[in-house]
């Protein structure tokens, strides 16, 4: 009994086993194989080729049998031997191609599949595995034509077309990418894999709540699996699900540390959660390990963080080296025109969000920015141009607040204030809202523009909203205690904000909230200069 049919033998010159046994130590090891005991089956065919050297049906069924046991190098020598007796039989290129493909030797594998596919051009697995060794060799166009090879001669096979999801992806063709992991997902529903690939690929389109769930169920099916953890710490940060994403991202650095993409998204999460020393930490150690993630963002993530801990410098200098890498980081010059704008230097600031708009002329932070710079130049109207120009969407509460401060800042108070209104009227729990609407109640120079009870309802309210979150407890609760002062509570103003500067990790909020603070002890409100 042999392990598979011998229609396809072609030029084999088969001879009898000299000794008889042989052939019966074949059958033998065929069904040890044949019933998962590939350790035996080798026992069995060393046996027959012990008994007749020349058996080399018995070299091909014990490479098998290796193949199944992981151990490619001892299958890709059996194949050798057996290749010398039967060069044009394609199902030995066939097995050595697979063997060599574990071993990682791609390209010489591919040789072998070549050859195995110019006797047996039909051969689905060929194909399939062909297709498989170009994604490695990073010969992605290649591959979809192999593996779509594969799919029309053999059908409804989901490893294929999970293998041609993974070229589509790497080409970025996403739709494709979609469509064939969603293929794979519904042929085989446990594969964790498919659910992950899918995911990233939704990821990169930005439909986040696609993306999400996809991670969830890979992350069901494989809950160890670090990596996707990492990207579904990062999708939760980028729903502003901050302290959900924190979990995730500690378990990937725990087991992925030498990973720089686990190190980059903690990162970026204990930025969002004002942890700014610890996201220098990941960041520093994520450009050590990967010049890609230097050269990509690494640098300007890292800037940021240092903008946010209140160390310019070393932010400016991190913007620099992001800068030289990719001149078109929009992300970089935003936050250095900010940096340029809280140091004064208006001309500088207005250089680099103007960049900014060039390559993204819709980005709200550079409108904002720039808006402020030109207000105090004193050119109210190419200040309120930019304020204008940022476009928002009713449920872009973000992009919605900084219009309606840049509005406020320019003297036209009453739009900015109805902008508020606004934000608060589509999305009632908008923390933010509720704290810039109090802040320019409390806050104005302008006193015909006060209305200190409502600041203390709207900031009780950002308060209560906030009440947990590492995110945005600790500007609500300062805004609490500024619309107290306004009232002239400065007892529970100061003790307030105390409990607030007491707890917070270096920063730049931190130091403006000390300085408040110092400013209620002494029984004084807080007025907005930028106002």
């Amino acid at each position: 009994m042999a392990i598979r049919e011998r229609d396809l033998e072609l030029d084999r010159k088969y001879e009898p086993p000299k000794a008889k046994d042989a052939g019966k130590l074949n059958d033998e090891g065929c069904d040890h194989l044949e019933n998962g005991r590939p350790a035996a089956a080798v026992a069995k065919f060393t046996e027959a080729l012990r008994a007749d050297p020349k058996y080399y049906l018995g070299l091909e069924n014990r490479a098998v049998a290796y193949l199944r046991l992981d151990k490619y190098a001892e299958a890709v020598a059996d194949l050798d031997a057996a290749l010398k007796h039967s060069p044009r039989d394609p199902k030995l290129w066939q097995l050595r191609g697979e063997a060599k493909s574990e071993l990682k030797e791609y390209a010489e594998a591919t040789l072998d599949l070549q050859q195995s596919l110019k006797y047996e051009p039909k051969s689905a697995r060929s194909w399939f595995l062909l297709g498989y060794c170009r994604i490695e060799l990073d010969q992605y166009g290649e591959a979809v034509a192999d593996l779509t090879k594969s799919i029309k001669l053999k059908g409804d096979v989901g490893s294929t077309w999970f293998q041609r999801g993974r070229a589509s992806f790497f080409l970025n063709r996403a739709d494709d990418a979609i469509r064939d992991f969603s293929r794979s997902a519904e042929i085989h529903g446990d594969d964790a894999e498919s659910f992950y690939f899918r995911g990233r690929a939704y990821f990169g389109e930005g439909d986040l709540d696609e993306a999400l769930a996809d991670f969830n169920r890979a992350i069901e099916l494989a809950p160890e699996w670090a990596s996707v953890r990492a990207f579904r710490a990062e999708v939760l940060h980028d729903l502003d699900r901050r302290e959900e994403s924190l979990p995730d991202a500690e378990f990937a650095v725990k087991e992925l540390p030498d990973w720089a993409m686990s190190r980059r998204v903690r990162a970026m999460v204990l930025s969002s959660l004002g942890r700014y020393e610890e996201a220098i930490a990941d960041l520093t150690r994520a450009i050590e390990l990967d010049a890609d993630c230097a050269n990509e963002e690494g640098y300007q993530l890292r800037g940021n963080a240092y903008f946010w801990l209140g160390n310019d410098d070393a932010a400016l200098a991190d913007f620099e080296r992001a800068l030289e890498h990719d001149p078109e980081n929009e992300a970089a010059l935003a936050i250095r025109g900010r940096l340029h704008y809280e140091n004064d230097c208006y001309d500088d600031a207005i250089r680099d969000c103007t960049d900014c708009l060039e390559i993204a002329p819709t980005d709200t932070e550079a409108l904002h920015i720039r808006s402020m710079c030109y207000a105090k130049l004193g050119k109210k109207k190419l200040a309120l141009a930019d304020a204008r120009a940022i476009q928002c969407d009713d449920d872009d509460s973000e992009s919605l607040n900084l219009l309606a401060f840049s509005l406020i800042a320019l003297g036209n108070v009453d739009e900015g204030i109805e902008v508020y209104e606004g934000v608060l009227e589509n999305n009632p729990e908008e923390v933010d809202g509720y704290s810039g609407l109090a802040l320019v109640l409390a806050t104005h120079p302008d006193r015909r523009w006060h209305d200190v009870p409502r600041a203390l309802e709207l900031a009780n309210r950002a308060a209560e909203l906030a009440k947990g979150s590492a995110a945005w407890e600790d500007g609500s609760l300062d805004t609490l205690a500024t619309a107290l002062a306004a009232n002239g509570e400065f007892e529970r103003s100061v003790e307030i904000l105390e409990k607030v500067v007491a707890r917070m990790s270096p920063s730049r909020d931190r130091t403006n909230y000390a300085n408040r603070l110092d400013l209620f002890r002494r029984r004084q409100a807080f007025i907005e200069p930028n106002w």
